[in-house]
């Protein structure tokens, strides 16, 4: 039971700030029900953890059947990573030398996936980003995706291949 191993007993002027402080039991309905709406659709999804900055909670959402999370920022994707999830998609661009060098970092607690700008800013930042996919072979950022497009988003390849479309 999650109220058992989640519920503290602090009484709320005790709390110290700032903190979350959430319904439990709303908290698990939503989570269970969201999980409920994927399954029936088909889908897996992959709830955004901006909504909440909590591991507890993206634990929780993980397992009740979510499949990673997504982080808007490499720093939230670190906390994620530190705290044990293992499976993230940072969805806005990793940009600069210091921030490639984090994501490495961070890609060795966790199977982290980066949108495909982060190649191109890789490389605008100085960064051999023909190299990048290559020192993630293997460890938990590599993918079959990033080693099979790689070349193509490095050398900017926008044509489109089978039934996709790249959006432009």
């Amino acid at each position: 039971d999650m109220n058992a191993k989640y519920r503290t007993g602090i009484l709320v002027g005790e709390v110290d700030t700032p903190a979350l402080l959430v319904d439990l039991d709303a908290l698990e309905r939503n989570i269970r029900r969201m999980a409920e709406l994927a399954k029936d659709a088909g889908i897996a999804y992959r709830p955004h953890a901006k909504s909440h900055k909590s591991p507890v909670i993206a634990e929780m959402q993980l397992a009740a059947g979510a499949a990673g999370v997504c982080c808007a920022k490499l720093g939230e994707a670190e906390v994620m990573a530190a705290a044990g999830i293992a499976d993230i998609l940072i969805t806005s661009p990793v940009i600069g030398t210091a921030k490639i060098e984090r994501l490495i970092r961070a890609a060795r607690r966790a199977t982290i996936a980066v949108v495909a700008e982060t190649l191109k800013f890789a490389a605008e930042a100085g960064v051999d980003a023909a190299r990048l996919p290559d020192c993630l072979a293997g460890g938990f950022a590599d993918s079959t995706i990033l080693q099979v497009h790689a070349r193509r988003m490095i050398e900017a390849d926008l044509a489109p291949r089978g039934g996709v479309r790249l959006m432009l």
